[in-house]
Formats: C-alpha cells, sequence, structure tokens
C-alpha cells in the first residue's frame, strides 16, 4: 500500500466524504487512491480559496469537517486567507498540500517554500511528513487535532516522494467518523453553582452567545435558560441564530457590526454571561460596552480564551451545552421556573423597552423607498423575507 492511499483510509474511516481542491502532479498519489473508490469524493475547483470556503462552509452546516488538497508552492499558498477565516471561527477542516521530492530540501527549486511556517499562525495545528511510517501517525493526530477541544484548521505537507512510498497499513485507522464536538467537557459543579448565584443576584443579567454556542449544538439549552430567567439574548455573528430571531427575548448581533438594541442591552446590564464568547473588540465595540465594574461569567471550552480581553471574568472550562444544562438544573433547584410563554416574556419592563427600540431601529432602517433606483438593499432584505 502506498502513502497516498494510507492517506485517503484515514479520511474515510474518519468520516470525511468529499475533498476539493485543485490538482498538481505533487498530489498524483492522493488523486490516484481517491479514484479508486467509491466512499470519498474529489471536488476540482478554480482556485484554492474556493477549496477552504467550501470546506468551512460544509463544517458549519454539517459539523463535520471536510478536507482540501492542494499542489506545492503556489498552489498552498492560496490557501491562508481561507485557513485564517476557519481559524477566528473554530471551523474544523483538513488541508493537505503536495511538497517537492524531500531530496530537493534545502537547494532552491522550483516551487520550494517553507509552507509550513508560513502556515503556522493561520492553523491550529500544521507538520510536514517526512516519513512513509508516519503518515498513519500524522493523519490521525491532524483529525483529532481539526475536531478535538476548540475546534480549527490543520495543515498537512507531504513530498512527493513520501506519498509515492511503499508502507505497510496500520493495523486500524482512527478517528472514526469525526464531528465537532468530539468531547464535551463537564463544567466544574461548584462553579456552575457559583455562576448560578451571582446571575439570579443580579438585577438586569444578560446572556451573551458566541459561536462556541453553535458548535455545541446547544440552542435548545441556551433558549431554556433564557424563558426560565427571562433575560435578554445577544450574540456574536457567528453564532446568529442561536435563538430564534423573533422571539422576544432574541436582540440579535451585538457589538461594532451589530444592532443598536442589542448593544443597549448590554450595555445596561449588570452582569453579563457568556457562553462560547471570545468578547472580542468586535463584539464589544473595543471593549466599551461592558461597565468596568460589570461582572463577567465567562465559559469556554478553551481555557486560555478566558480571561482574555476581560481579566477579571469568573471563569468556567466546559463545553457549552453542558454548561447551560447544569446551570439550568441548578437554577431549578433554587426554584425557578418553568419555562414561560413568550407573551409573559414580552410583557416584562425590560425586555418592552428594548424591545421598543429594537422595533424602532428596525422600522428607521427600512423607512425607504423601495422603488428607487438604483435598487436598495432594503428591497433585497425585504423580498427575501417575504419569500422566507
Amino acid at each position: 500500500m502506498k502513502a497516498g492511499e494510507v492517506i485517503v483510509q484515514s479520511l474515510i474511516h474518519a468520516g470525511i466524504r468529499y475533498v476539493a481542491g485543485v490538482s498538481g502532479d505533487s498530489v498524483l498519489e492522493i488523486l490516484d487512491a481517491m479514484y479508486e473508490s467509491p466512499d470519498i469524493e474529489y471536488i476540482p475547483v478554480r482556485h484554492e480559496q474556493v477549496a477552504v470556503a467550501m470546506a468551512d462552509g460544509y463544517a458549519r452546516v454539517t459539523g463535520r469537517p471536510m478536507a482540501v488538497l492542494t499542489h506545492v508552492g503556489p498552489g498552498a499558498l492560496n490557501l491562508p486567507l481561507g485557513l485564517c477565516n476557519a481559524l477566528k471561527d473554530s471551523v474544523p477542516l483538513l488541508a493537505i498540500s503536495g511538497n517537492i521530492n524531500s531530496s530537493k530540501f534545502g537547494r532552491n527549486v522550483w516551487h520550494e517554500i517553507d509552507i509550513v511556517s508560513l502556515l503556522r499562525p493561520v492553523t491550529k495545528w500544521n507538520t510536514e511528513c517526512r516519513s512513509p511510517k508516519d503518515v498513519a501517525d500524522v493523519m490521525r493526530r491532524a483529525l483529532m487535532e481539526a475536531a478535538g477541544k476548540r475546534p480549527g484548521p490543520v495543515h498537512l505537507s507531504f513530498p512527493k516522494d513520501v506519498l509515492s512510498a511503499e508502507v505497510q497499513p496500520p493495523q486500524r485507522y482512527e478517528p472514526v467518523d469525526i464531528c465537532v464536538p468530539m468531547e464535551r467537557p463537564e463544567p466544574d459543579p461548584q462553579r456552575v453553582a457559583r455562576a448560578v448565584e451571582m446571575f439570579l443576584s443580579a438585577k438586569k443579567p444578560l446572556l451573551f452567545a458566541g459561536g462556541g454556542v453553535q458548535w455545541s449544538d446547544a440552542c435548545e439549552e441556551l433558549l431554556a435558560v433564557a424563558e426560565t430567567t427571562g433575560a435578554p439574548v445577544v450574540t456574536t455573528d457567528s453564532a446568529r441564530g442561536a435563538i430564534p430571531e423573533d422571539h422576544p427575548l432574541s436582540f440579535g448581533v451585538v457589538g461594532s457590526l451589530g444592532r443598536i438594541s442589542a448593544c443597549e442591552a448590554m450595555r445596561g446590564s449588570d452582569l453579563v454571561l457568556g457562553i462560547g464568547a471570545r468578547f472580542s473588540d468586535i463584539s464589544t465595540i473595543e471593549w466599551t460596552l461592558i461597565g468596568k465594574d460589570v461582572p463577567i461569567i465567562q465559559v469556554d471550552l478553551d481555557p486560555t480564551e478566558i480571561g482574555r480581553q476581560y481579566p477579571s471574568a469568573y471563569g468556567i472550562e466546559g463545553d457549552a451545552k453542558r454548561f447551560l444544562a447544569s446551570f439550568l438544573t441548578e437554577i431549578e433547584k433554587r426554584g425557578a421556573g418553568p419555562r414561560r410563554q413568550k407573551t409573559d416574556l414580552a410583557s416584562l419592563p425590560r425586555i418592552r423597552g428594548l424591545r421598543k427600540m429594537a422595533d424602532e431601529e428596525w422600522a428607521e432602517l427600512m423607512n425607504k423607498d423601495l422603488t428607487a433606483r438604483p435598487i436598495l438593499p432594503q428591497l433585497i432584505l425585504r423580498e427575501a423575507m417575504d419569500l422566507l
């Protein structure tokens, strides 16, 4: 079995069904192996950025990674923009690039470039496999890195001679049938209990949902917490739709790219509970939306993100879905509940005030002459809303 076949079999066993890319002679062994297998499909594209964008979108919709394949040199050099976008939004995908024969390394030959160093800042993990016997282990590590913990893009470089080398097939292929999340770490129960105590003590708490809620499939749990507590919900752009946008507690995207009413909801809160959100400069308008004395609870799968923007945040490491479920159970133990109806929630004084602001903001946005030429974005928006 050739090393290129091991790569393809590793992808198939991991549940990866699609590989998008641009062909080149540095990756022919991988292409040939895919051609021989009915369990994986190669999708040729015109540009490598398109391949990464396809993999990015596929992962966001399905929760499963897709692979990207590129030729050596200029092909791989078209990866950074898409990989950077995937890294910022924690999107799992696997980029594989071919390379020149390893015997030519260091001789400044045609297409020689240190692609691993170039892609290091825009990947969660990346490496070059220079030994055929290491191919299966490298693939296993790459797939686990892509979907494990906080997901993200990974990159592997394979010299041409490594791909064509004969190797012993692994005794078993791992991981099998990967998807996000691969792990669901339980939050510390004592810290969850303390978070509930802080939340229930606040008069104007806010739920701030980030992309981690979407990746954890925790939207139903978020809605349950919101409807039980009556707290308004704002989101990052990547968490849009985590709560139905026509729900009375939903105030949409917050920050410099968000809605005025969402920003006012955050600015007027006396406690912010962030779940899977990084509290970035965009979401907080350069960290101005949250008062310096306002308590922050930050829940994140990645402990390195906790306290990065707000060092005083009360941090809880754990999966968003598990946290919200534990949070809801703890609230119910303290006598909260049951979940309130939408009409009851809409009548809450704080929600009523924020809703009035949101409705006025929307009315002002849409109060345009929709017959104007050239056409306005509001016309397209109105037509799309009517269709949907």
